[in-house]
């Protein structure tokens, strides 16, 4: 009954943040930060050094998940100020990212929120926390109170459970893709490679 009732408040959820009619919410809990920056941006532009790439606000997603990419279109939409950017776990980046705050480079098992902080250290988060966090961010009006609620209501381990039920049968959704390529990727807010 808990995966289904997720799963349920899951699109729930989606159709909320399409509709702008959310919350903001918790705290959160990161990953121990990890300095990563200048090495990723060494590695992604050699040729510029002058150049400063951020790595805040970046969402890495399964990217051969074609629900993972509807989530991503459904943010596209609603994400109106470009607070977010994208990159597909399997990329370069994203492998980058993922050891740059602790993780397994091929770990594809959730989605993640990267933020950069003055000073280039990464911060992740996952699972439910990176669902709030990316509401939080949106700043879209009334969503923050009813995250906040859901959050507060819910403890950590049941709302990372009903996530880790919705990510293991993320391909039965909506399928699954061969490449982690996007055909409608949007010029700069995608760090895929």
């Amino acid at each position: 009954m808990v995966p289904s009732t997720f799963i349920l408040l899951f699109f729930t959820c989606f159709k909320l943040i399409s509709t702008h009619a959310f919350l903001t919410p918790p705290l959160s809990w990161p990953y121990h930060p990890s300095p990563l920056a200048s090495r990723l941006e060494a590695s992604s532009s050699p040729a510029s050094s002058s150049s400063s790439i951020s790595y805040n606000n970046v969402i890495l997603y399964d990217g051969v998940c074609n629900f993972c990419n509807a989530w991503v279109d459904i943010l596209l939409r609603v994400d109106r100020k470009n607070k977010f950017r994208f990159a597909a776990l399997q990329s370069r980046v994203g492998m980058e990212l993922l050891e740059g705050v602790g993780k397994e480079k091929d770990d594809i098992s959730s989605v993640m929120l990267i933020k950069e902080n003055q000073t280039g250290t990464l911060t992740g988060y996952q699972k439910s926390d990176c669902i709030v966090e990316v509401i939080k961010e949106l700043g879209i009006p009334a969503t923050g109170v009813v995250a906040s609620g859901l959050s507060r209501a819910l403890p950590r381990g049941v709302k990372d459970g009903m996530y880790d039920a919705v990510a293991r049968n993320r391909y039965n959704f909506l399928g699954k893709r061969t490449t982690f390529d996007r055909i409608n990727a949007e010029e700069g807010r995608f760090l895929n490679d």
